[in-house]
Formats: C-alpha cells, structure tokens, sequence
C-alpha cells in the first residue's frame, strides 16, 4: 500500500513537471515569435492574478486638446482650452507640426459634430505613462505584479493624436521605451477580453458592428469583450484607475452578462501590449461564466451597447487546434488585436 502511495505521487509529480514545461515551451515559442502589429509591453508567465494588478495616475500629466476655436459646441464634453505637458509642447514645436495639429483637430472635430467613423460622444479615458510587469511579490510564489501609471485625457483628443501618430516617422520601440518623453502619444488603454463557456467547453468571439469605431464598413471578429478603460472605472476607495471594475463593466455593456453570472476568481490577465496600427495600449484577459450559461443564454441577453457595438456572436472550441484553426481559416476578418489576445490565450492551453 505504501510502495502504491509513493508511486502515485512520484507520477502526479511527472506528470505536473511534464505539464509545467510544456507551458514553457509553449510560451517561449509565442514570445519569440514575431506578432503583427503588436510590442507585448508586459508578460504575465503564466498569468498576472487580479489582486497583483497596481494602477496609479498621475494627475499633473493630462492631456486635452480642446476643440478648434469657436467650434466648441457641447461645452458638457469638450474642455474650454488644451492641457498638454511640456513634452508634448516641445515635439510640435520642435518638428514644426503646429499648423498640422490644427489641421487634423478640426478633421476630427466635424467627425464628432457629424457623428461619423463612430465617433458619437466625447468621454473621458486613460492616457499610459508607464507599464511594468517585472516585480514580483515577496512570499515564496514570487507571482508576477503588473504596474500601470495612467494620466487622463478623452476620446475627442485621442482621435487628434491617433491620427498625428500615424502620420509621423517614430519607431514604435521608442514610443514604448522612451518615458515620459512620448507618454503623451499612448493615450488609450483597453481590454482584449476572452469568455469562456465551461459548460460546452467553448469561447466567445462577436463580430463587431460596422457602425462601431474603426470598422471602416465592414463586421471585424474580435475576441468576447473589447473595452476602453474609462472615468468609470475608478475604484471609490482609492481614487485610482480600477482594470477589474472596467472588466465587469465591458462585459455587462457588451453582452448583458452580470457579475453574478460570472466565475471571478477564474479571471486571467496575460500580456499588456501596444497596437503599433491604432497606436492603443491593451491588456489580453480571460474569465468564465457560470456552470449554467450557454451560448442561447448569452444570445437572448439585453445589453446597454449590444446592439450598437456587436452585430453577432458566435462560438468556437476551447481547444488549441481549433483556436488556431480558425485564425488561420479567418485571419483576413480578424484586426491583430484580435489574432494576438487569441494567440496569448491559447498559449495557455
């Protein structure tokens, strides 16, 4: 009986050293590999757990360009006059870009005011100063702890800087590497989120309306949950920005899922990364709901954006080659976001 015992758990112990570098080789293999569109900012291995997540802001760095003068006319949503940090006063003046600058905010102002390319309202976001994900904590685990400095700014002046960004000749690496010195230009944060359905082992995908931002006409597959981290997600305690408390949000806003129909403590965060085409910074996560819920549950769901941000849902295994085949299968309907976060889930498998 004895000799059984010791023999049981010498092969449970291979068994998990087996498993253990598996994942590893795993992971290596999609950290070596060059992403689309992508810089992976910070790497959970094998995830970052909710409560090693530390937000902070820092107040003194927002950025808001106001609309072009005497065109403000919703004084509810946009600010009276810019508030810009030194360092970006110095990029435009020193690269000459002050008519430009003009140029491109009256462009995006006329798209606010003709409610075009979905760009419907104005609301306040959050700006990344600073990503880091190589501290660990003290016990023994040594898990690894996420790190994001945000500073604010909104939608209205995102579009603006977006779109100067993208007509500029930076090197991606120096917008992620260089500080404070180009904080200003990564004035987005979201969500890539991922649900799983454990009850018919599957995921949730959508396809995002062709109304929706960045859609350019057409329905983009995207993961289960694509959110912006925005003013209501601060944590009331604290006063700072709350990545959690935006997850929940997005799921309920997107897809009519409460947080009672969700297994919290199954919450994933794997890779914050910069999108080098839209000029975002991102977090890949996933989450379960209930036992109970199935795809025709989740379908017949009302929600505050559904209809407005997603035109369908559909299901796919929650098995690694089905994953990727269907990336491969889809990979032209698919934004790199989306081929990313899926592709960081499934290393994980």
């Amino acid at each position: 009986y004895l000799a059984e015992k010791i023999l049981d758990a010498i092969v449970f112990f291979l068994k998990k050293r087996v498993k253990t570098k598996k994942l590893e080789m795993t992971l290596d293999n999609f950290y070596t590999s060059l992403h689309k569109d992508v810089l992976i900012t910070a790497s959970g291995i094998p995830f970052f757990r909710p409560e090693n997540i530390n937000e902070s802001i820092n107040r003194e760095r927002n950025l808001y360009l106001a609309p072009p003068e005497g065109n403000n006319n919703d004084t509810l949503s946009f600010v009276n006059s810019d508030v810009v940090t030194e360092e970006f006063k110095s990029f435009v003046t020193k690269n000459s870009l002050e008519e430009r600058l003009e140029q491109i905010r009256s462009e995006v102002f006329d798209s606010f005011s003709n409610k075009e390319k979905g760009n419907y309202f104005n609301g306040k976001i959050l700006g990344v100063n600073n990503i880091n994900g190589m501290s660990r904590t003290v016990d023994t685990k040594e898990l690894p702890i996420l790190s994001i400095d945000f500073y604010e700014t909104d939608y209205f002046t995102h579009k603006i800087i977006e779109q100067l960004v993208s007509e500029l000749d930076i090197k991606n690496n120096d917008i992620i590497d260089s500080g404070k010195q180009l904080a200003w230009s990564r004035t987005s944060f979201g969500i890539s989120l991922i649900i799983i359905l454990p009850k018919a082992n599957e995921i949730l995908l959508t396809k995002r309306s062709n109304h929706s931002a960045y859609s350019e006409g057409e329905e983009w597959i995207y993961v289960s949950v694509t959110e912006t981290i925005s003013e209501t997600d601060y944590n009331e305690e604290t006063g700072t920005p709350d990545i959690i408390k935006g997850i929940w949000r997005g799921i309920n806003e997107e897809l009519g899922i409460t947080e009672r129909q969700i297994k919290k403590d199954t919450l994933r965060l794997y890779e914050t990364f910069y999108e080098t085409h839209f000029h975002q910074d991102n977090i890949v996560a996933s989450v379960e709901v209930s036992e109970t819920m199935t795809f025709s549950d989740i379908y017949s769901l009302l929600a505050k954006d559904k209809y407005m941000e997603v035109a369908n849902i559909i299901t796919i295994s929650n098995e690694k080659k089905e994953i990727s085949r269907f990336i491969e299968e889809n990979k032209d309907q698919m934004r790199a976001q989306t081929i990313f976060s899926l592709e960081s889930y499934m290393s994980r498998l």
